[in-house]
């Protein structure tokens, strides 16, 4: 694998506080288990702007610390942009509702 060009993933749902935080830290949490936590930058998103900065829900946290995954303290939702589609190799969609781009 190129060392020299991290992939970059952007998980995307509605508000970013449940589906997507948790899709997120599942991610990295198993790119590290691979060994592979240098080759990937990994993100999360909402299609809404409606939780822009609050913490992922209490659900997703204690599903999260369940399980053993942790996730940043300083994790806070963000809404997705138009040039994410630019920066990001990988979109992931959580839903074909959030699907956030259309080709045309």
């Amino acid at each position: 694998m190129n060392t020299d060009k991290k992939i970059r993933v952007l998980i995307v749902c509605a508000g970013n506080i449940c589906r997507s935080p948790m899709a997120e830290a599942v991610f990295c949490h198993l790119v590290e288990e691979a060994g592979l936590a240098n080759h990937f930058e990994v993100a999360s998103a909402g299609t809404g702007s409606w939780h822009v900065g609050e913490r992922p829900h209490p659900g997703t946290q204690a599903v999260l610390k369940a399980h053993g995954i942790g996730l940043s303290s300083t994790k806070r939702a963000q809404q997705m942009s138009r040039s994410d589609v630019e920066v990001y190799d990988y979109i992931v969609a959580m839903d074909a509702e959030n699907a956030p781009i259309s080709c045309g």
